[in-house]
């Protein structure tokens, strides 16, 4: 306690080998161990024992010019009474409530052999963790995406059917919140602009809908005559080789689509609209382009096993083959600035999407969740109010 209390010692600052505190008394302690010092050895882990109570992150600082921190050499601290401090209790524990990163593993391990009482305080940690800042709308949710899929969704508590549906449960309420305030913005958006009433009136901007394949296959039936046009030889050329065939010409065009759509986009809503190639870097490249009114970003061509899975749905649900339903193999965001005349903007969008696509009945699928969700009653309506088309 004497040594918490001494503002003079700080867990963080670096000596000059770019060594913490916290990282010298571990070396210290592996020196001694070297050297059969038991009794020192144990005096200095009383000395770890009394940082780890101060803040868990201070533990996350880089040893020196490396990637590795603090936390890490104790993990790997080749003397046990180390691991077993920085795998333990109160390490994971400390981790979890300062939203700070932890091994999955240790707390895997720590959960199965804790007594049951243990076991229930892990959980609830957990549990307060997401429901108080990973999935809580007063925080920037979408950074929190990382920490969750490193730390939090490969924990076995999961495997627990009523663990997972209680993490669900809270998932589901705090986006219900988030729905709600986004109907807000959408009517708010109706009542600040012409564009606004427009997009949200299903007459002014129909859903379209189509049954029909979204596209023609000329070769199918000359690969289905190489075989007995057999049920299995209709899974294995719509499967096998249409599939692939298609991914091999949406990535021939995926740069026309790219230039198409921005081609499209620039030009009727003030600024050119700004194309992100990298989601990850969108906060940087908006604040370069400060005046921005739109941005959109194109995907990479839909994956094999989606498509597969998807044209063995359409093959049983409509007709053979099921591949010339697909209509999404490319793929696009695009992202509207918000504020009064963002109802203006959206409508301006689906004008200039719908031109330039071709967008009609017989020609493309439209579906305007701005004029349903939330309005119209069932669970299928209640999601988040934009606009989805191919």
């Amino acid at each position: 306690n004497a040594l918490l209390d001494n503002k003079m010692c700080k867990s963080t600052v670096k000596d000059f080998n770019g060594q913490t505190p916290v990282h010298s008394v571990i070396r210290a302690i592996e020196y001694a161990a070297d050297r059969h010092n038991f009794q020192k050895v144990d005096n200095l882990i009383e000395v770890l024992k009394v940082f780890s109570r101060k803040q868990r992150s201070n533990f996350n600082e880089k040893v020196g010019s490396t990637d590795t921190t603090v936390y890490d050499l104790g993990r790997m601290c080749k003397v046990k009474k180390v691991q077993e401090l920085f795998r333990g209790y109160d390490m994971i524990l400390g981790a979890i409530k300062e939203h700070e990163e932890f091994n999955p593993q240790d707390f895997n391990s720590l959960w199965c052999d804790s007594p049951q009482e243990q076991q229930c305080q892990l959980e609830e940690a957990i549990f307060s963790l997401l429901e108080d800042w990973a999935f809580n709308p007063q925080f920037k949710i979408e950074e929190h995406r990382d920490y969750l899929k490193k730390c939090i969704f490969s924990l076995d508590m999961f495997d627990s059917s009523e663990n997972f549906n209680r993490m669900r449960n809270i998932a589901k309420s705090k986006m219900d919140v988030i729905r709600q305030d986004m109907y807000k913005i959408r009517d708010s958006m109706a009542e600040a602009s012409e564009g606004g009433k427009k997009v949200i009136d299903s007459n002014e901007v129909p859903s379209i809908t189509s049954d029909g394949p979204q596209m023609i296959i000329k070769v199918k039936d000359e690969c289905l005559e190489l075989g007995r046009k057999s049920e299995n030889m209709k899974k294995h050329v719509d499967e096998e080789v249409l599939v692939p065939l298609i991914i091999g010409v949406a990535s021939e065009v995926l740069q026309d689509f790219k230039e198409q759509l921005g081609k499209a986009l620039n030009g009727d809503c003030g600024d050119n609209a700004v194309c992100v190639d990298d989601k990850e870097s969108v906060q940087k490249i908006l604040k370069e382009n400060q005046n921005w009114q739109r941005w959109f970003t194109v995907a990479k061509v839909k994956g094999a096993p989606r498509m597969k899975a998807k044209t063995k749905d359409y093959s049983e649900e409509k007709s053979w083959p099921g591949s010339e339903y697909l209509g999404d193999c490319l793929r696009a965001m695009i992202v509207c600035r918000g504020g009064k005349e963002s109802g203006d903007t959206i409508y301006q969008t689906w004008l200039q999407l719908k031109k330039a696509f071709g967008i009609r009945e017989d020609n493309g699928r439209l579906k305007n969740n701005f004029a349903t969700a939330g309005i119209l009653k069932g669970d299928k309506h209640q999601t988040p109010p934009d606009m989805l088309m191919n």
